[in-house]
């Protein structure tokens, strides 16, 4: 095929296209026209024909530009067009300033990438020129030392290179992987020796090449392994063929010299199969994030690994459940999604219960938990600890990392009340009202009067003048502190320095009599002023 392209070249730059066009059609033993395609097979039935549009004049390489349409390059008219599968040109541009003879297209969605085999029956200046989609010119770099004829070429979003077949008809073609920049990455030896156009196959994740001495179409796998084979464009009734181009169940294959597309049917081919990874949250995979292609039926062990701070809680998608590691079966593309999490670390210190219960629970990164502590009879909700403080009740967090809460119960012990009033002006210590206490404790009252006022006794549950009055608290008791107006002389017995003696238990008794007598006097009294 090398032979006859220069050849076309030579002839094309000496006595223009048609001449060029003729001296090919008779060394191909004027290649017939294009005949109604022959009956269907199981691989490789021939869907039909397109004609390129008017301005296409020798289609030689082909590819597809991910939206459906065809990238074909001219190297009678030295260009590049796209069009759709009916022959409508979307657009073109030239490629004479920058390339010599463009055979193969392909492009990464960025760049339109091009195999150009230099000057015909000339070595060293084989490359790989770069242009814009646009058209514009970007660069150029060589591959002469690795490729001696440059046909077709193709991009792999898999790997993100390029793939360059060598069809020099000189033993065994070759295929050289080459990044976007030109940097040799490998390069792999096919057992044909006339190999012309290359195609990814982006649905099957393989390649399809032809190969114009044998006039097939091959089906490879990844590592450039024969999946299987069907007949080519000139077992079809056309010309030879040389540019591949794959859509969907369609392989299309440039007829160079009856200037058609022939498009072959390739439903049910052998495929691969994609496991699409995908992660939520802090943690890797195993396959990692992103898409791994294999053999169908192969079984792929699945591993989750959390970073520091989260836990896998569960797989999405085609895998469900939380086993890890895990395994899936590849009889279909599959997709994959593994779940990270926060952890929430709930306890209960006392009696009573938590909503979430005591245990550990995973959440979404930033979900928003409520927990409620209900407190056991006898006892009552004191207060959160570790990373939720103070005593609301519920509370709410967010899950922003692992979090540890308790809630604290303590025990309601019996009490008694102890109750305190006031008659007249003054108050006490502590303020009037209830308390209440544990039974055996300690109390001491203080009763203070106003201004104007004096404290007379207490009165209740207990009579007294002691002030502070002490004394042990066992059942619920009732005080009153007396206040009088101050004037009234005092009746109780005082002890003179001179006599220390104690009074005899009349005059005490007495005493208190008088002094009795004198608060209800002025109780009577400030009732009276009262109404």
């Amino acid at each position: 095929m090398r032979k006859a392209l220069c050849f076309l070249v030579t002839l094309w730059m000496v006595v223009g296209f048609a001449g060029a066009q003729q001296a090919e059609y008779e060394a191909q033993s004027a290649a017939p026209p294009a005949v109604p395609p022959p009956a269907a097979s199981a691989l490789g039935d021939v869907l039909g024909t397109i004609t390129p549009p008017g301005t296409i004049a020798v289609p030689v390489g082909l590819e597809h530009d991910g939206s459906g349409n065809l990238y074909v390059t001219d190297i009678g008219n030295d260009l590049i067009a796209v069009m759709d599968t009916a022959g409508t040109q979307i657009s073109s541009f030239s490629t004479a300033a920058n390339s010599v003879n463009v055979l193969g297209v392909t492009t990464d969605g960025t760049n339109i990438y091009v195999s150009d085999t230099g000057e015909p029956y000339s070595y060293g200046d084989e490359a790989v020129d770069v242009y814009a989609l646009d058209g514009t010119y970007v660069s150029t770099f060589s591959v002469a030392s690795e490729t001696e004829f440059p046909e077709g070429i193709t991009y792999n979003p898999l790997t993100g290179n390029l793939y360059v077949v060598d069809g020099d008809g000189i033993g065994d073609d070759t295929v050289t992987e080459y990044t976007p920049a030109g940097t040799l990455v490998n390069q792999f030896v096919l057992t044909s020796t006339s190999t012309d156009g290359i195609a990814f196959d982006p649905t099957r994740y393989t390649y399809w090449l032809y190969d114009s001495v044998s006039d097939t179409v091959t089906h490879y796998d990844l590592d450039f392994t024969v999946l299987e084979t069907f007949p080519g464009t000139a077992n079809a009734g056309y010309s030879l063929g040389e540019g591949v181009a794959v859509i969907g169940d369609s392989v299309f294959v440039t007829a160079v010299y009856s200037n058609l597309i022939v498009e072959f049917d390739v439903t049910g081919a052998m495929t691969n199969y994609g496991l699409t990874m995908a992660v939520t949250g802090g943690g890797t995979t195993d396959p990692p994030e992103g898409l791994s292609v294999y053999s169908p039926n192969t079984v792929v062990n699945v591993t989750a690994t959390p970073d520091a701070g989260w836990h896998f809680s569960h797989w999405e998608g085609d895998l469900t459940g939380s086993a890890n590691p895990t395994t899936i079966t590849m009889d279909a593309d599959k997709a994959v999604t593994a779940v990270f999490a926060r952890k929430l670390t709930t306890a209960v210190v006392g009696n009573g219960t938590l909503d979430p219960a005591p245990g550990e629970y995973l959440y979404a990164d930033g979900a928003s938990v409520t927990l409620t502590a209900t407190a056991a009879n006898g006892w009552t909700f004191s207060h959160w600890e570790g990373d939720l403080g103070g005593w609301t009740n519920p509370a709410t967090i967010t899950m922003d990392a692992d979090k540890s809460i308790t809630a604290v119960f303590t025990q309601q012990l019996p009490s008694v009340l102890l109750t305190l009033s006031v008659f007249g002006g003054g108050t006490t210590i502590p303020a009037p009202g209830e308390h209440a206490l544990l039974p055996g404790s300690d109390v001491e009252v203080t009763a203070v009067p106003s201004a104007g006022w004096a404290f007379a006794g207490w009165s209740g549950d207990m009579t007294s003048t002691d002030n502070p009055l002490a004394f042990s608290i066992y059942a619920d008791t009732s005080l009153t502190a007396n206040f009088v107006q101050t004037g009234f002389a005092c009746p109780f017995p005082q002890a003179s320095a001179a006599s220390p003696a104690s009074p005899s238990s009349d005059v005490v008794l007495l005493a208190m009599l008088a002094a009795t007598l004198l608060v209800m006097g002025q109780v009577r009294r400030l009732r009276r002023r009262a109404q």
